[in-house]
């Protein structure tokens, strides 16, 4: 496989169109996630 990607012309360098953003939906669910996981945890530890 590594030799067919080779033949195409692939270098291993990544190149993207435009570079990657943070939205304001990514950093709501980021946050979400990170909430849900210290509820969690706190849960499980019996603070809550």
């Amino acid at each position: 496989m590594t030799l067919a990607m080779i033949a195409r012309g692939f270098t291993g360098e990544v190149r993207l169109l435009r570079p990657p953003r943070w939205r304001r939906l990514d950093w709501l669910v980021v946050t979400a996630a990170a909430l849900a996981a210290v509820a969690l945890v706190a849960a499980d530890r019996g603070l809550a």
